[in-house]
This record gives structure tokens, sequence and C-alpha cells, in this order.
């Protein structure tokens, strides 16, 4: 039997998850604290999942934010959040979730077991992703190795390659673990900048509750020949915030945008054109870690 409520090492801070079932709890388990005893601090951050066969209700007096193809944001009198429908049945909402400081309460639909394991998973780190904001932390679309304690994370749209290239340093160099395959956490502390694994690692089950000293972040371009260049502020900027998991409430883009501004100060960002090949981490590891 899945355990209903567990407290987990996420990143540095203390998160609660409750009502989760077995697939998403035998993911976490490598994140898991002791239960707190009574007097001890509980948690930063809560995530209490509910799942319903029956209709999924918008608040009364709700007024719609902003509609798009992923998510409908929405806003009530006591409660703001988002939702998300059926793509055959567009007034049968599928997933709700309302969004405050440090909680976030998502409702899902059971249509079947499996793809209500599916969204429990996906949406609890969407959940996650839109509350690390607020503890200067952010997830990051990418993949992410560490060797010898040392963080680079791969970025790029889905189907580039990141996965593939960080695959190939496994391969080819000693002592690289993976951090994160998919949605790495970054945490900006006020002497160092690291990247920290969590258990949501898209499709893949590659992470490890780790944390090491982020030394680059590289946006990954497939091309015929290998060479590595660092990017101004700009366009960095730019590519930083657009693979930013986030919510695009007005607030949520503004704290992103400010951890983004500190990244770019802090940590060197670049751009890699490579093709699949021991030559492309070679160029990597010479550039970023000096190797």
């Amino acid at each position: 039997m899945a355990n209903e409520y567990g407290i987990y090492d996420i990143a540095g801070l203390k998160v609660k998850i409750e009502g989760m079932g077995e697939q998403l709890n035998k993911r976490m388990s490598e994140y898991v604290l002791p239960l707190p005893k009574e007097g001890e601090h509980t948690c930063d951050l809560g995530v209490y999942i509910l799942k319903t066969q029956d209709k999924i209700l918008l608040p009364d007096n709700y007024t719609d934010l902003y509609t798009g193809k992923m998510w409908n944001l929405f806003q009530a009198d006591n409660c703001r959040g988002v939702y998300k429908t059926l793509k055959s049945m567009e007034d049968e909402i599928s997933v709700y979730m309302e969004i405050s400081q440090n909680r976030a309460d998502l409702t899902l639909l059971s249509v079947t077991d499996e793809d209500c394991k599916a969204r429990e998973y996906g949406f609890s780190g969407y959940a996650i992703s839109e509350l690390m904001l607020r503890h200067k932390r952010l997830v990051l679309h990418s993949s992410c190795i560490s060797v010898n304690g040392r963080a680079i994370l791969f970025s790029a749209p889905s189907g580039t390659g990141k996965s593939t290239h960080t695959g190939l340093w496994q391969e080819y160099v000693k002592d690289t673990v993976y951090i994160n395959d998919d949605t790495p956490i970054i945490r900006l502390d006020s002497d160092k900048v690291y990247a920290c694994g969590s258990p949501w690692s898209g499709k893949t089950n590659l992470n490890s509750n780790i944390s090491s000293q982020l030394d680059g972040i590289v946006f990954l371009e497939r091309g015929d020949k290998n060479y590595i260049e660092e990017l101004g502020g700009t366009e960095a900027f730019a590519r930083l915030l657009g693979e930013t998991r986030k919510f695009p409430f007005k607030d949520s883009i503004e704290m992103a945008s400010e951890l983004c501004g500190e990244l770019i100060e802090r940590v060197p960002i670049y751009r890699l054109s490579c093709n699949i090949s021991k030559e492309a981490v070679e160029v990597v590891k010479n550039a970023v870690l000096g190797m």
C-alpha cells in the first residue's frame, strides 16, 4: 500500500506530499525524510493530492485570467490557480490546482488508473516548480550531470538531443552521474549556485538526491561540427526564461525573471552546436570544466 503522506528533502527544502499513489511514492523513495517529531519544523512546502471520479467544478465567482494550450489560469474571491480540460471534452476538467505561497492543492480526475498515475506524477511536478520560485529556486527544462561534484545543465527544446548528449558523458567521462534528466532544480544560495536532483525527471527515472556546484548552463543545438561559445546577457536571459517551468501569472514571471537575471550574473551560459560524438563531450568538458 502506498504511503498517504511523507516529508521529502527536495533541493534543501522539506516538502510534504499527501495523497500520493504507489507510483509517485516509489519515485520519491530516495528523497524521504523521517517524519517530524512533535514540536519540530514540519515542512517548507506542501502538495496535497485528491483523486476523484466526480465532476471537478471551478469556484464560485471565478474569472479566467489566461487561456492557453496547456493551462487555463483563474482568479476567485479567496484563491487562484490553474486548470486543464480534457482534449475531447472542453467542459470536463481533468486537473485543477489551487496555489498559494507555500502550498498547492491538486485535484485529479481519475478516469483510468494508468491515466491518473501519469497525471499525479506530472502535475505534482508542475506544482513543485511553481512553489520553488518563492524560495530562490527555479526548475529548468534540461538534462543535468555532475562530474566529481561539478554540475552542467544541458537545455534545449524537446527532441533536440540533450539526453542523448548527457548519455555520452556517462559513456566517455569517468565519475559522471545524473542529477536529473529532465527538470533539475537550480538553487541560488548566497555563496554558490547549485544544481539539485528531484524525483520528477520526465519519462526516465534518471535522477539522484544530490546537489553539485553549477559550473555552466549549455543550450544545445544540432550541428555538423562541434563548437561552443558563451552567450551574451540578452540571449542568455531569453533562453533561460523560456525553458524555466512556471505558470504565466504576473508575479510568477517576475520571480522567474529575477532569478534568471541573477543566474546570468553568477553562472556562465553557453551555446553548443554539436553532433553525437565523443568530440562534442570533449569540447564542453574543456570549455566549462577546464578538463
